[in-house]
């Protein structure tokens, strides 16, 4: 049963799920996913990249088909590669390079899969590795340690996972303990405000057992649910039943994601189930072995009736694979789509295709042919729809820099291959386009038609509440009839607009059809108003002239307003250049002494870099890891101590020895008297052991030397001959000195041997010696004194009472304690030291810790009900500094104590008083005089190796590396520079001088460049009421009229970089035909406000037509639905 405690919850969970639409008969609903790395239109299936990656398929490629999010597997990730490398690669974004979000799930499902290599307790999940047989456990803490590190935008929980066909007690289990697991996992969870936890919902086919865990996990406040545990051999009734109970208590404002699913009907009725989210491998598993998913079923490609077969898989479909032929496609009835249309202002006039980039066009009927055939390709010839746009470039002198986006008009009724839902469909792109805050929105209506019933403006005002980024324009006003006008509209008097509206007459299609030239178009516009009684006081303001002004203007407006951002990111962009560009400022390629200079300021920063590393007085400080002079002190000041004090502690051979050499001086007499001669010869003993340690001193220094070297010569990458050469010379130089400094410490320990000085103050002599010998074992550290304080892991506390856990531990002389935090107020324990021993242990499964032990040498428990304790550090450095610090409190290596086990205790039983009186005496001399003797050593050790290597690399670096490099190669040879470096100087000096002239550029468009300012706001109120009130203007609409024609609609630059306006398609000025029109992809959700309640969207479009205010005539509709051009 679940403990009766307090649900755990992430403190305020973040609202990810924002509903755009609900189905009014099945519980189905759109909505978006607002994730770390971009928004994701809902309901979406993910594709699954077990290892971080979908066999066959590129990262582009899946970018290219609009894929926004995909699933990566904790399990084989954390085996391998292993989350240490991800890391490295900057998170698994970076190691797969996909700039969208990512998924990971918990390992759990590995439960079943790998049923017979898996354990489950409630520690977690033993599994034994299928790649080396070895053991790891996968508990709740380990799963979100990995997804942290991996660093996917949703992680989930670890759950119990067992088949959806097992009945009985365990599925009673599997979900209890799920629930348990969910608490463990939201303590884990270290980044909850770039890392969404969901939630696992189990309980097997058991409705009351899912009941209850919907009611238990619905009570933590995770970011989202998933629902687990089905779509494994159950039977469909069975499986819809559990996800419609699921999701009927689950919380409305959060996603739902259904795991594991993946077959088409399953996925449409659990999208009108009221599931979200949903993922599968049998997808791209089945493209992988030779099948394709179609319509009729599951297609298998190998089969030999395919073998000769080049057509395409479906030719409605536009994904590569379905299209990758050269068969031709046909033309006739021309289909719809929306049309990007770029416009560039060029001394020549031509157009241009993406999808043909090599062919020009220059004669624009074939334009509108290629519009239509490249409509047909995508969507057939049976009035069939499509989203992909069409993407074109249009020079021309008569042109203003400007993009436009040509969408398709609102269709009610669907025809031909239509699909019934085409309206919203229609709507659903529309509302992608216009909900860029960079786009500029015309609310195209025919003057014929009732403004109040604008689809066009509705949608705008959707998008655009303050309106200030909508344009009204009115098409046919030479088609009103006799006596109407628009007058009051254009003058902004009826429903009026912010930025108002814009007329203007387009070619007929008899126009259109007798090839009726542009210019005389534009000049019978220009007369139609200047004629019209309503309209000629106000010309100057209408017309197709006009509103490219209009557009234009507004394209700088927006370019003016982006400018203080711009600027401010050009000028970080350069900033971050400077420094690299310092070198290069003053390059001249030509100059003749070019070489020479450059060799000269490299060996000589060189140098510098060198010192500055070794004096730590580097510009550019690294807060990541010990560097350079740093490590060199730590070897000096922890690591040689460390070496010396490892040699004390062989207690039992020294006494042996001592008993020998004392016997052995005695021969056959029985001596009276402690003989000195005994000391000298085990002090010389000691003394010469000394030579181990301080050489491996030596060697780390060297070590660390080199490694300067080499960070310090990857300045000189530009020039891998010069790097190649300075290594070398610099190496051999640190190794020369090598053999006089080991000489020099060397001889230094010799002089220590060669002469015992026993009246050196710090001796205690015979007579204290005598005194001490009571005390041989007691510790030499003073009592209580801290000898270290620091954060480390406990790695093996049971995973019940919250698993691996950081504390701030305090070693001192007497006991080791460990605390909360760092106030040390908050004591969890403390352990004292005697009879403790350590010992190495291996590194866990997936884990990035250095790990060591402390335990009892009498076999008792360390803490509670452990044997020994496993401490957790990051690095091995620290592993040892710790050792180091516990030596000094008389915790020893284990191995120690079993090398001096043999052999001891035979001559420890045979001693008699006498002799024994005599061991202890000498014992303690020796270590008085060995303690002097350390003392020396570890003081003279750091000046021998500064002096004699250190200050002497320095000196020969500034001094005599010139002369070296200059003897050893010749100049020219050696100054070559690398192609890629050269290439890398180019761009990075390219980009400086670019990044200076954008920002000369700004400023010449803030000098140059009048902005307008917004229009006031205006009494907008009649778009928000319902059409049942809406005011006519004095006109009536023909009854028997095309459908109404439209100008493009303009899309502004998006926010960032310069805006560059680019030219596309033909539009009223190139006597293009309509576009056809079509309907766009998952809408951009129109509706800012993330938390407002979603719209209703019935099943079928309302047919009442609107109330008409008393005093106003009524009039029929138009026969063809208005279609705003955005």
């Amino acid at each position: 049963m679940a403990a009766a405690v307090n649900p755990t919850s992430l403190e305020s969970a973040p609202r990810i799920m924002r509903l755009v639409a609900e189905c009014s008969r099945s519980r189905a609903r759109a909505g978006e996913l607002r994730l770390p790395h971009g928004p994701v239109a809902t309901p979406v299936f993910m594709p699954v990249g077990t290892q971080a990656t979908m066999k066959g398929i590129t990262a582009e490629q899946l970018d290219a088909l609009g894929c926004r999010i995909c699933l990566g597997n904790t399990y084989h990730l954390g085996l391998r590669p292993g989350p240490e490398l991800i890391q490295k690669a900057h998170g698994l974004h970076g190691f797969m390079n996909w700039p969208h979000n990512l998924l990971t799930d918990s390992g759990g499902f590995q439960m079943v899969s790998l049923v017979s290599l898996s354990e489950v307790t409630e520690e977690g999940v033993r599994f034994r590795s299928p790649y080396d047989g070895d053991e790891t456990l996968l508990s709740p803490e380990k799963s979100v340690e990995i997804q942290n590190a991996l660093g996917s935008d949703i992680i989930m929980q670890l759950d119990d996972v067992v088949s959806s066909t097992v009945t009985g007690p365990r599925v009673e289990e599997a979900m209890y303990r799920s629930i348990r697991w969910l608490d463990r996992c939201i303590a884990a969870h270290q980044r909850p405000d770039k890392q969404n936890l969901f939630a696992i919902i189990q309980g097997g086919l058991d409705a009351d057992l899912r009941a209850t865990c919907l009611e238990e996990m619905t009570k933590r406040d995770v970011p989202g649910f998933a629902i687990g545990g089905l779509s494994g051999g159950e039977s469909k009734g069975q499986f819809w039943r559990m996800v419609a109970l699921s999701t009927s208590r689950l919380p409305k404002d959060k996603p739902r994601y259904l795991m594991g699913v993946g077959y088409a009907t399953d996925l449409v009725v659990c999208v009108a189930l009221g599931c979200d989210m949903f993922d599968c491998v049998f997808p791209t598993r089945t493209a992988r072995f030779g099948s394709a998913l179609v319509p009729t079923g599951n297609l298998q490609l190998k089969k030999k009736q395919y073998e000769k077969d080049f057509r395409p898989i479906d030719s409605n479909c536009t994904c590569p694979t379905c299209q990758k032929d050269f068969l031709p496609r046909g033309s006739g009835i021309v289909t719809r789509r929306p049309l990007i249309l770029q416009l560039i202002f060029s001394k020549t006039e031509y157009a241009e295709f993406l999808h043909c980039k090599s062919k020009k066009f220059t004669d624009f009927d074939e334009v509108r042919q290629e519009i239509e055939a490249e409509t047909d390709r995508v969507t057939g010839t049976n009035k069939g729809i499509s989203p992909v746009p069409i993407n074109l470039r249009v020079y021309s002198p008569h042109v203003l820099n400007l993009t436009l986006i040509d969408l398709p008009g609102i269709t009610k009724v669907p025809v031909g291959d239509q699909p019934p839902d085409i309206e919203y469909q229609i709507k659903d792109m529309i509302l992608q386009f216009i909900s860029r805050e960079s786009s500029l929105i015309l609310a195209v209506t025919p003057a014929n038609m009732d403004l109040a019933n604008s689809d066009a403006l509705k949608l705008a005002k959707e998008v655009d509440p303050q309106g200030l980024r909508t344009i009204g324009v009115i098409t046919k006003l030479d088609l009103m009839d006799e006596g109407t006008d628009a007058r009051d509209i254009l003058e902004n008097k009826l429903l009026p607009l912010r930025r108002g509206y814009i007329g203007v007459v387009n070619r007929s299609q008899k126009d259109i059809e007798g090839k009726k030239d542009i210019r005389a178009a534009l000049a019978a516009e220009r007369k139609f108003f200047l004629s019209h009684p309503a309209y000629r006081h106000m010309a100057d303001r209408m017309g197709t002239p006009h509103l490219q002004k209009t557009l234009n203007q507004q394209l700088t407006n927006h370019i003016r307003e982006s400018l203080p951002a711009l600027r401010s990111k050009l000028q970080s962009q350069l900033l971050s250049l400077e420094k690299e560009v310092e070198e290069y400022k003053n390059f001249r390629p030509d100059d003749p002494t070019r070489k020479t200079k450059a060799l000269l300021q490299m060996v000589q920063q060189f140098g510098v870099d060198f010192e500055k590393r070794i004096e730590g007085s580097g510009d550019q400080v690294d807060t990541l890891e010990l560097s350079g002079g740093a490590r060199i002190n730590r070897i000096f000041h922890e690591r040689f101590p460390f070496e010396l004090v490892k040699m004390e502690f062989d207690e039992k051979d020294l006494r042996r020895e001592i008993s020998y050499a004392i016997k052995n001086i005695h021969g056959v007499r029985t001596g009276l008297f402690t003989p000195d001669l005994a000391f000298e010869a085990i002090v010389k003993k000691q003394v010469v052991k000394l030579k181990e340690p301080c050489l491996k001193c030596v060697d780390l220094v060297i070590q660390e030397l080199i490694n300067t070297v080499r960070q310090c010569t990857s300045k000189l990458n530009s020039y891998p001959r010069l790097r190649e050469e300075t290594e070398r010379i610099v190496t051999t130089y640190i190794r020369e000195r090598e053999g006089r400094t080991k000489d020099q410490i060397l001889l230094l320990i010799d002089i220590e041997q060669s002469y015992i000085n026993t009246n050196h103050e710090d001796f205690i002599g015979f007579a204290n010696a005598q005194q001490r010998s009571t005390q041989l074992n007691k510790k030499r550290a003073i009592p209580n004194q801290v000898i270290r304080r620091g954060w480390l892991t406990i790695n093996n506390i049971s995973l019940m009472k919250g698993g691996s856990k950081e504390y701030w531990f305090v070693l001192t002389a007497e006991s080791l304690s460990w605390y909360k935090d760092e106030e040390e107020k908050e004591k969890k324990y403390m352990l004292p030291l005697d009879n403790l021993k350590i010992r190495d242990v291996e590194k866990g499964f997936m884990s990035n810790k250095h790990v060591f032990a402390i335990f009892n040498t009498e076999q008792r428990n360390v803490y509670k009900d452990l044997r020994q304790i496993e401490l957790a550090c990051d690095s091995q450095e620290d592993v040892d500094s710790w050792k180091a610090s516990f030596l000094r409190a008389g915790v020893y290596p284990e191995k120690d104590q079993a090398e001096n086990e043999d052999g001891v205790q035979e001559n420890t039983f045979s001693m008699d008083p006498q002799l024994e009186r005599q061991v202890e005496t000498i014992r303690n001399l020796v270590d008085s005089y060995v303690a002097i003797i350390n003392k020396s050593i570890r003081d003279l050790m750091p000046k021998t190796i500064m002096h004699l290597m250190i200050n002497n690399t320095k000196a020969f670096i500034h001094h005599e590396l010139l002369a070296y490099l200059y003897s050893s190669a010749d100049q020219s040879s050696l100054m070559e520079e690398s192609a890629d470096q050269a290439q890398r100087r180019d761009d990075m000096l390219r980009m400086y001088h670019a990044l200076k002239e954008a920002l000369n550029i700004i400023g010449d468009i803030s000098t140059s460049t009048v902005s307008t300012p917004v229009p006031p706001p205006v009494d907008d109120t009649w778009l928000q009421s319902t059409t049942s009130h809406s005011p006519t203007p004095q006109r009536r609409p023909l009854s028997s009229v095309h459908p109404p024609g439209r100008p493009p609609a303009v899309r502004g630059p998006t926010p960032g970089p310069p805006l560059i306006p680019v030219p596309v398609g033909p539009t009223a000025s190139f006597a293009a035909p309509p576009i056809p029109s079509r309907p766009g992809p998952q809408s951009m959700f129109a509706n800012n406000d993330p938390f407002s309640a979603p719209p209703q969207i019935p099943s079928r479009p309302a047919r009442i037509p609107p109330s008409i205010p008393p005093g106003v005539p009524r009039r029929p509709p138009p026969s063809a639905p208005a279609r705003p051009f955005f």
